[in-house]
């Protein structure tokens, strides 16, 4: 997890996978996030909730993505 965040405006905590890629067609960033990779992220937020004691707040899970060398980002809110 790169980021932690709230929107402050429905106060869901926002778990923030950051990928860069290159834009040499092979794939997109959100690609790397994978079944494995979204398994140990869920994991990893869990373990944060329960020791900011914020079991019972909503979360979700956003993918950003930059892309090289224009430094095209894009979000992808609530990826998995």
């Amino acid at each position: 997890i790169d980021l932690i965040c709230e929107d402050r405006s429905t106060g869901t905590i926002l778990f923030v996978e950051v990928k860069t890629r290159a834009e040499d067609g092979r794939g997109r960033p959100m690609d790397a996030v994978d079944s494995c990779k979204q398994r140990f992220l869920r994991l990893a937020a869990q373990q944060w909730l329960m020791e900011h004691d914020a079991q019972a707040r909503s979360a979700q899970f956003d993918v950003v993505e930059v892309l090289l060398p224009k430094m095209t980002v894009n979000r992808i809110g609530n990826a998995f």
